[in-house]
């Protein structure tokens, strides 16, 4: 039975990937349902690659996250600002290719979408953050004699 509590820097970075995912596929299908009420249900193409981007490039980063978790503060702040810079370039450009290969698609939805999956994605793991337990002091470490 896995704990309801992770006890270390690691089971708590993955518990934050798995609150942020579940957060941005709701998210996701909130997008899917507004959009084709809004636009018509002809959106569900640029609505699947908008969601399938956002979601690849937030689980990524924090998959990143999740790897460097138990290194050292300047690594750990290093990853997570390279994987940043990654996150948001590579789904800016990814909005940006779609929007060029395809100007039929609705680009309105696809930014609509992305939003939504990066707002949920975040609301949910600021949520999940919230209640994690995470100590307040060093772990008393054994006695060396």
């Amino acid at each position: 039975m896995a704990e309801p509590y992770p006890t270390t820097n690691r089971g708590r970075a993955w518990r934050l990937l798995a609150g942020g995912a579940v957060g941005g596929v709701i998210a996701w299908l909130a997008a899917g349902i507004g959009c084709a009420i809004a636009f018509g249900p002809n959106t569900w193409l640029v609505v699947a690659l908008a969601g399938t981007a956002a979601v690849v490039f937030f689980a990524a980063g924090q998959l990143v996250q999740v790897l460097f978790a138990e290194a050292e503060a300047l690594q750990m702040m290093m990853a997570g600002m390279a994987s940043y810079v990654v996150r948001v370039g590579g789904l800016a450009a990814v909005a940006v290719a779609i929007t060029k290969l395809a100007p039929q698609l609705n680009a309105l939805a696809l930014v609509v979408t992305v939003v939504a999956v990066v707002v949920g994605w975040l609301a949910a793991e600021i949520w999940v953050f919230t209640r994690l337990r995470i100590p307040a002091f060093d772990p008393p470490q054994a006695k060396t004699d």
